[in-house]
Order: C-alpha cells, then sequence, then structure tokens
C-alpha cells in the first residue's frame, strides 16, 4: 500500500492518506494508482476487522480510507464521489519549481452510480469511534443524494459530479439504492438513548447511549456483536458466541 497526499481544487493538502492502487488487467504486474467506487468498502471492512480482532492497525488503516472518501466526496461540485479516482504518487521538483498539487488527485470517471461503499465506510468509522464527523458526511451525501439524484419516481445516477446539477440523469434506479444506501444512511444515525443526563466527554463526543442491539459492536472495549451484516446490509444474528 501506499501513502499518498489529497488535494482539493485550493492547492491545499487536505490530509495524508493511504490508498492501495490496484492491479492493471492482464498478466497482474503493472500497478494502476487508480481506485473505483466499489473498492471505498475496504475502508469499512478494515475497521470492523480491526475491532473484531482488537489490532489498531486495521482500525488506522480503515479509517484514513473513510477519511479519504469523505474528502473526495466534499471536494466536489455536488458533494457526491465520481465512480473512478486517480492519483500520482511522484511530484516532480523541476528547475522551474513546477508543482502542482491539483494535479495530484482527478476523477477519471466523473459518474455518481449511488453505490452504498462510502456509506457503509463512514458507518464503520462512526461505530469504531463515535466522532460525529462521518454522521455529518453520511447526512451531506444523503442530502446531496436528495438533491441531485432523486426523481418523481426514484433515484437516478448523474453524470458528472463536477457539474452543476450533475450533469443529468440516468433512468435507472439499482436496487441497492434502497437496500444499501439509504440503509447505512439511516443507520448511522440510529440509537437508542438512555433515559440518563446526555454526558459529553472533554473533546464533546457522546459517552451515555445505548446501542441497537443490531448495531455492529467495538470489541476492543468488551462489547461483542450478536449480530452482523452481509455484503447488502441485511442483519443476521451470530450463530454462536457473540464477537
Amino acid at each position: 500500500m501506499q501513502q499518498t497526499q489529497l488535494f482539493v481544487s485550493s492547492g491545499h493538502i487536505l490530509m495524508d492518506i493511504r490508498i492501495g492502487p490496484c492491479y492493471q488487467s492482464g498478466d497482474g504486474t503493472t500497478l494502476q494508482n487508480s481506485m473505483e467506487s466499489l473498492s471505498w468498502f475496504a475502508g469499512g471492512n478494515l475497521i470492523l476487522g480491526g475491532m473484531v480482532t482488537n489490532n489498531q492497525t486495521l482500525v488506522d488503516y480503515g479509517l484514513s480510507i473513510a477519511d479519504a472518501a469523505g474528502a473526495a466526496y466534499r471536494s466536489t461540485a455536488t458533494g457526491l464521489g465520481g465512480e473512478i479516482l486517480s492519483w500520482t504518487t511522484a511530484c516532480d521538483d523541476s528547475a522551474s519549481g513546477a508543482c502542482d498539487p491539483d494535479g495530484s488527485i482527478r476523477i477519471s470517471d466523473a459518474r455518481f452510480r449511488l453505490r452504498p461503499e462510502v456509506l457503509e465506510t463512514l458507518y464503520h468509522a462512526y461505530r469504531a469511534t463515535k466522532h460525529p464527523k462521518y454522521r455529518d458526511w453520511s447526512w451531506a451525501a444523503f442530502e446531496a443524494i436528495e438533491r441531485y439524484c432523486r426523481t418523481e419516481t426514484g433515484y437516478g445516477s448523474i453524470i458528472d459530479v463536477d457539474s452543476p446539477e450533475g450533469g443529468g440523469k440516468s433512468d435507472v434506479q439499482e436496487s441497492f439504492v434502497f437496500a444499501e444506501v439509504m440503509k447505512y444512511a439511516f443507520l448511522i444515525q440510529l440509537e437508542v438513548k438512555s433515559y440518563e443526563p446526555r454526558v459529553t466527554s472533554h473533546n464533546g463526543l457522546l459517552t451515555n447511549f445505548q446501542d441497537a442491539p443490531f448495531h455492529v459492536q467495538d470489541a476492543r472495549k468488551g462489547s461483542k456483536n450478536t449480530w452482523v451484516f452481509n455484503t447488502d446490509a441485511h442483519p443476521f444474528r451470530i450463530v454462536g458466541p457473540p464477537r
């Protein structure tokens, strides 16, 4: 895996992130610095694995992917991410000093196809940290979907996340819009409040709320999972002891 820097149009470094390049088709020996939207699920997968196995390295790696996803969404005109991101890990400091940070990462395919993987990873990031930024990013994405993708009869993909009003809509609605996208947007906001007064820690995070039983639990803190989500975000009870 490589570590690179993610820039926004202002040219300021937004954050250091770790993104793994995917293999090109063919013999599989050439690395391509790109990531398609389906791959954002890896952040949530790593976070979940780290919480269950008490491996903070996995959690931190997954959180860096969640942060990169949030940054990618916030950098576009619509607040939604493109289908494919590409980046460079080399910045050539030539004699002229030209080193364009704005070109370090770009959207190679600007379609937004209503995929759930970013919201899935933001959900797991929130479960691991309880940091409100992940809720805020998820809510902002939901609002953007409502604004740019909603039609009279459902939700359609948009053509260009960096164009006004998304550049137009497709006439297709995938089943995972409701099975996953809306479900993760709902779950990250869902809490079962305790009857105790709201208590916050020194950093302003809530400390006294109770979880809905099917939420992903943080085994690092002694909370075991009795439910698990499958790839389509459907909850299933775990067979055997909680994990």
